[in-house]
C-alpha cells in the first residue's frame, strides 16, 4: 500500500471509530437519513482510498433507505445495521493496515484505554464479533484464554485479568445440556466467572444470553440481552448503552 494512502486510512479509521461509537451510544437522538448518508460517505471515501475489491465482501456497506423526514430519529434497525457494518469495516481496515509498513499513528493519549473482560464458553462467531465490536468502540477486549498464564492457577489468572477491567461482559452460550430439558446452560467456567465478576466489579456487568439457553438457578443475573450466534445487533446496542452508563465510554 502506498504510504500516503496508509496515512489517510489511519485518519479515516480514527474518524470511523468515533462515528460508530456515537451511533451505538446515541441511536434515536441522531437523524436517520443524515446519519446514513454520512456513513455511506465515509464508506465511499475509505473504499476509494483502500482500493480493495474484497472490501464489499468482508465488510459490506449498509442498504439504502429513506425515512419520512430529514429530522426523523435513527430507527433501531438502521442503528444496528450501521453499527454492524462499521464494526466489520473497522476490523478489515485494521487488518489491512497491519499488513503494510508501519505508518504514523494517532498521538498517544494520557488516559489508558479501558479494558473490558469477556467471559465466554466455547469458541464462537459471537465471541469473535463481540471482540471486534469492543475494539470498534475504542476499548480493549480481555479474554483469559488469550492472556499469559505466568504459572498461575486458573482462578488466579481470571482474577488477575478481571480485576483491572472497567467492566465485564458475560457471553453465555448454550454449551451444556440440562437434564430433562430442551434448553441448554452455559459452561461451568462461565457460571463461576459470573460469581467472581459480581464480587470484583459489582454492577459493572453486562449479561448476554444465547437463545434457548438459561442460567442455572443458583445464580441470579439482573437483566440480560438475548442473542443468537449469528445476530448480536440488539446486544451491541445494549452494550454501548450500558458501557456509557458505567462511564466507560
Amino acid at each position: 500500500m502506498d504510504p500516503g494512502n496508509a496515512r489517510a486510512l489511519v485518519t479515516q479509521l480514527i474518524a470511523l471509530r468515533t462515528f460508530v461509537r456515537n451511533v451505538a451510544q446515541l441511536g434515536r437522538s441522531l437523524p436517520d437519513n443524515r446519519t446514513a448518508e454520512e456513513y455511506r460517505r465515509m464508506y465511499k471515501h475509505i473504499s476509494e482510498t483502500l482500493a480493495d475489491a474484497n472490501l464489499s465482501i468482508y465488510a459490506p456497506n449498509i442498504s439504502y433507505w429513506l425515512s419520512g423526514g430529514p429530522d426523523r430519529g435513527l430507527w433501531p434497525a438502521h442503528q444496528a445495521e450501521i453499527v454492524n457494518s462499521g464494526t466489520r469495516l473497522i476490523s478489515y481496515l485494521e487488518a489491512s493496515l497491519e499488513a503494510t509498513q508501519p505508518v504514523e499513528s494517532a498521538p498517544a493519549t494520557v488516559e489508558p484505554t479501558p479494558h473490558v473482560f469477556i467471559s465466554h464458553g466455547r469458541p464462537s462467531l459471537a465471541l469473535d464479533r463481540l471482540k471486534d465490536f469492543i475494539r470498534a468502540l475504542g476499548l480493549v477486549p480481555v479474554v483469559v484464554a488469550e492472556q499469559a498464564s505466568q504459572g498461575m492457577s486458573l482462578d488466579s489468572k481470571v482474577v488477575t485479568y478481571l480485576k483491572p477491567c472497567a467492566a465485564a461482559i458475560i457471553l453465555a452460550t448454550g454449551d451444556d445440556s440440562i437434564e430433562g430439558s430442551v434448553k441448554s446452560q452455559p459452561r461451568q467456567n462461565v457460571i463461576h466467572e459470573v460469581g467472581l465478576a459480581q464480587q470484583l466489579l459489582a454492577d459493572r456487568l453486562i449479561y448476554l444470553l444465547e437463545e434457548d439457553t438459561e442460567f442455572p438457578s443458583n445464580i441470579a443475573p439482573k437483566v440480560y440481552e438475548r442473542f443468537t450466534d449469528g445476530n448480536l445487533t440488539l446486544a451491541f446496542i445494549a452494550i454501548a448503552r450500558d458501557l456509557r452508563a458505567f462511564g466507560v465510554l
